[in-house]
């Protein structure tokens, strides 16, 4: 058995009813197979933040920082640890999974399905679990702890799943539907009509079997027909022929089905009634609407010659659009004349893709029924327009119902995915396939179960694991906020400053506003080669507006066609499964295309969503400029940012030709600002900065409290509204670093060879001189030029008088060389050169240390001392070539503080003018503080703009210089100027001109 990797929709005992597709060139998505257990899955039910990716999960994403809600407080409902007696407990564990001590999370067992289990699947089912209701601002979610060392996972290599898992919810609950025939004015022919639905979602759910009878009717000649208007907006048989299901039931070529019937019996059998019209017949023979609620109508079955039924849309992927809007239809009841006969319309529809699962179809309708005699001439025997006097009978069929396994998403075990190496928890935004979120809000209210199942192929060609190990399964509610976030998050250090900016989510109000997220201009686009998938535009609206009105919608069409264009709400942050507006646009190729006058209206943010299948043959157009997106979504099978979805694949990111034209009702709030750093001198790891009023409705903070060069900053932003704060995101991390760290190296970064140390203890080092004195050292890198990390130890060295490294400045640091650069920061040693060089090098410890060698540039300055025994010498007696070790100097550039005897303590502020001037690469400037006050040193040039911040800082009374390398800087003159005091109250602020000459 296998499954292909890239699937969207498992049904085991079931079928796919709907392939979703792939797109073009490089994403494949396919069925998966099963056999029958005596469960029955279905799919689709998972209602919010279940999201498909291709090619695995690179990250573990929240989709809740995509869009716009939080996470403000956890409380468990259910926790198992998987201790004790767990059959006692009410768990039910097939054969294949076994109560194992052989490996756990905590405390000591967990639940084990050995992969030694050939060519099958097996289950896992846990007891009942209450959940309770939540409120409309809480979700349900759950996490695991799970091993998976299921080596096979595609042990032949052909890009198909051989051994995998499941995760998914059971559903136990045994809920009866009545009768569901009622006379309604929904879509109706005239009046009332009857209406095959439930009025609550719109049309029909799943697992229905369903009857309208007519009572007893003598049928007094053989020249007496049956005739009804109908209407069936009932799911198209499309891809039934050759679903997974056919296993089963080769005989099958429907899904969901209506019929007409007649007995003759009182109802104990029933016959097939066909029309007399070739156009009104029905458009299958057996479909799965019935055989799923009953055997007995499947291929060999008693009841096989009553599965037919009519369907909607497209009978195939081949034929047309069909027209299932009402029309009369005709059946010939001469072969029942002078008998009694009960006629009846039926319907049965099966476990997925109903009316509730989103699909447009929404049941079957009837009116005008009569039997009459061929001719008219008289009146009819029988008649019921569900207006007045009723006679038809609504019935249904109790359909049993076992434990429902909803698709959860499955997973394997290989170690790119997790649990893959070693322990892990899974947790929500690991899954790659439908239900990212781990979402059960769906069964609030309801008692559920969890099943796990394991599923093998007949070998073990990729090897042999101890197979999947599951535990501490909890359960927990989240309480969420829908305060839109700040977005695009960013931060810059410029010496002993930080700016932090980021982007405030929209506020004020729109009046026929266009709003778009592209810029007009298309270099790509995706169309489908398979299946049908949805591709949206996220609008974010003003928070606080009461509605928002859709007044137009343009598409940009690469290629011509019809294209279903929807609206989906936004809820908690989530756009909805189902749309609430719909309507059809023909595209033009390379040109806007609107759809006016829509007046759809939204409670706040909502997404246009542009179906596209292989049928309409359009494609959507990207526009690459705006990578990376932040409002262009995808649904196959569920909501995903088209960011994380193109992660891996040769698709390109973007935002979609997509724009909408509207009306807020209401003005939206502006939002203020509290921005978090760490460290930060507080109580908490992230403490705000100042008091959020402070900073208002800015979108940047100028941070430049107490910042230290060499130390990483991280900053977290909030957005705050009539004093209610919203999610907390980030955080953007920064690491300042001096303007006079400049780097020394001998390399040109290409490595044409590489090199050991030959041994333990070995030693591979670079000499360095200096520019100027005294210089700390900041950092040193290493281009390691082997396949996988290895362990050394990172030295430095003196220089001796030979021009050799001479006595250690360090023991041996331990250092994990990585393939490609490693850098190591070495500030926080205090290392300072006075004159003369230094040496940076590697010891080699058990793991044999693959430095890169530059055959380009001159070994001069490499030196190598092999096995620890030979002494060092230079590198060119071996190899010809530097070796490619850097290092990172903070140059006399610091700020240094004279003699501060207290006959020189300065009575007055001064700036001195600098020496030498003009200079190159580096002069010195020196000035004096008579209080202690902040200090801001910068340069500036010709125009006016900051190039270079010297000194920003707090000092104490004294005589100070600093030593300004500049390096970086053109040849031209410079002006500096020495500011003391705060930014609310100067103190003294001077300015003089240099000038670097190159």
């Amino acid at each position: 058995m296998k499954i292909l990797i890239y699937q969207t929709v498992l049904i085991i005992g079931k079928r796919i009813k709907r392939m979703r597709g792939k797109l073009i060139l490089v994403l494949m998505l396919g069925l998966a197979i099963g056999k029958e257990r005596g469960y029955k899955f279905k799919t689709n039910v998972m209602t919010k933040e279940a999201y498909l990716s291709v090619n695995g999960q690179p990250e573990a994403t929240d989709i809740r920082n995509a869009i716009t809600n939080s996470r403000n407080d956890t409380t468990t409902v259910w926790f198992d640890d998987l201790e004790g007696d767990l059959i006692e407990q009410g768990w039910t564990l097939d054969s294949g999974w076994v109560h194992s001590n052989a490996q756990n999370w905590s405390p000591t067992h967990s639940l084990n399905f050995d992969d030694d289990f050939m060519d099958g699947y097996q289950y896992a089912v846990s007891p009942l679990i209450a959940l309770p209701e939540i409120a409309e601002n809480e979700i349900l979610k759950y996490t695991f702890a799970l091993r998976a060392d299921m080596p096979d996972s595609d042990g032949d290599g052909d890009n198909s799943l051989e051994d995998l898992y499941y995760s998914l919810i059971g559903d136990s609950s045994d809920v009866v539907q009545g009768p569901q025939f009622h006379p309604s004015t929904n879509g109706a022919y005239e009046g009332n009509s009857w209406w095959c639905a439930d009025e609550t979602i719109g049309g029909y759910a799943n697992d229905w079997i369903q009857y309208l009878d007519t009572p007893p009717i003598n049928i007094p000649a053989d020249n007496y027909v049956l005739k009804a208007y109908l209407q069936w907006s009932i799911e198209s048989p499309r891809s039934a022929s050759s679903s997974s299901v056919t296993e089963d039931y080769p005989c099958l070529d429907g899904w969901d089905a209506a019929n007409v019937r007649i007995s003759t019996d009182g109802g104990n059998s029933w016959s097939l009634l066909t029309a007399d019209s070739p156009a009104d017949s029905y458009h299958f023979n057996h479909g799965y609407g019935w055989i799923w609620n009953d055997s007995d109508y499947g291929c060999d079955g008693p009841l096989s010659d009553l599965a037919a039924g009519w369907a909607s849309t497209q009978i195939s992927d081949a034929a047309p659009v069909e027209d299932v809007d009402w029309h009369e239809v005709k059946f010939d009841l001469s072969a029942y004349a002078n008998q009694n006969v009960i006629i009846r319309f039926a319907f049965g529809s099966d476990p997925a893709y109903s009316t509730i699962d989103g699909d447009p179809e929404d049941g079957f309708r009837i009116d005008n029924i009569r039997v009459e005699d061929s001719a008219g001439e008289f009146d009819p025997i029988f008649s019921d327009n569900a207006d007045g006097d009723l006679l038809m009978i609504p019935g249904y069929e109790e359909v049993e119902s076992g434990l429902d396994l909803y698709y959860g998403f499955y997973d394997y075990g290989d170690n790119t995915r997790p649990g893959g190496v070693d322990w892990e928890m899974y947790e929500p935004g690991m899954p790659y396939n439908n239900n990212t979120q781990l979402d059960i809000s769906p069964w609030a209210g309801d008692t559920v179960q969890m099943v796990f199942v394991g599923i093998t192929d007949d070998n073990s060609d990729g090897g042999d694991g101890a197979g999947l190990f599951i535990d501490d399964i909890h359960i927990w509610k989240v309480k969420i906020s829908d305060i839109p976030e700040p977005t695009n998050l960013q931060a810059e250090a410029i010496d002993n400053s930080i700016t932090v900016s980021w982007s405030a989510p929209p506020g004020g109000s729109y009046e026929n506003d266009g709003i778009t997220y592209n810029d007009g201009s298309f270099e790509s686009g995706v169309s489908m080669t398979s299946g049908s998938a949805v591709f949206g535009t996220l609008f974010s609206m003003p928070y606080g507006i009461d509605s928002v009105i859709v007044h137009s919608v343009e598409v940009f069409g690469g290629g011509g066609g019809t294209v279903r264009v929807s609206g989906y709400p936004v809820t908690l942050g989530t756009p909805d499964d189902f749309p609430t507006n719909q309507v059809p646009i023909v595209t033009a190729a390379d040109s806007w295309v609107s759809a006016d006058n829509l007046g759809w209206t939204f409670p706040r943010s909502f997404v246009i969503g542009v179906e596209l299948d292989t049928i309409n043959n359009v494609l959507m157009n990207i526009d690459r400029d705006g990578a990376p997106s932040s409002n262009s979504f995808v649904n196959f099978g569920g909501w995903e940012p088209w960011s994380t979805f193109v992660v891996d694949t040769d698709l390109d990111d973007g935002e979609f030709g997509i724009r909408a034209t509207v009306s807020t009702v209401g003005s939206g709030l502006t939002p203020q600002f509290k921005v978090y750093r760490s460290p930060y001198p507080g109580p908490e790891e992230y403490d705000q900065v100042f008091n959020w009023s402070t900073i208002g409705s800015n979108t940047q903070y100028f941070d430049e409290f107490d910042i230290q060069y060499g130390t990483e900053y991280c900053y977290k932003v909030s957005a705050i509204y009539d004093n209610e704060e919203g999610s907390i995101v980030g955080p953007i991390c920064v690491t300042p670093e001096t303007n006079t760290t400049y780097a020394l190296f001998h390399d040109d970064g290409t490595a044409e060879s590489s090199t050991g140390a030959n041994g333990v203890g070995g030693s591979m080092a670079v000499k360095f001189t200096p520019d100027n004195y005294p210089v700390d050292i900041y950092r040193a890198s290493f281009y390691s030029d082997g396949a996988t990390s290895v362990s050394a130890y990172l030295k430095i060295w003196s220089d001796n008088a030979d021009g050799l490294p001479g006595d250690p400045l360090t023991g041996n640091i331990p250092l994990q060389l990585a393939p490609g650069w490693t850098e190591v920061s070495i500030a926080d040693m205090g290392i300072t050169i006075n004159s003369g060089s230094f040496y940076i090098g590697i010891v080699e410890g058990f793991t044999t240390t693959v430095i890169g060698v530059d055959s380009d540039n001159s070994a001069d300055n490499s030196f190598v001392n092999f096995f620890a025994q030979t002494g060092w010498e230079g590198f060119g007696n071996y190899f010809p070539g530097a070796l490619m070790i850097r290092a990172e100097v903070d140059s006399a550039g610091q700020l240094s503080n004279e003699d501060r005897l207290d006959d020189l303590m300065p009575f007055e502020f001064g700036l001195k003018q600098n020496y030498p001037n003009p200079f190159n690469p580096a002069t010195t400037i020196e000035f004096s503080t008579a209080e202690n006050s902040w200090a801001n040193l910068a340069i500036y040039n010709l125009l006016g703009e900051q190039v270079k911040v010297l000194v920003n800082e707090r000092l104490e009374i004294g005589n100070y210089k600093y030593t300004f390398l500049a390096k970086d800087l053109p040849s031209g003159v410079y002006f500096y100027q020495l500011n003391i005091g705060t930014r609310d109250k100067p103190i003294y602020s001077d300015k003089k001109k240099l000038v670097l000459l190159k």
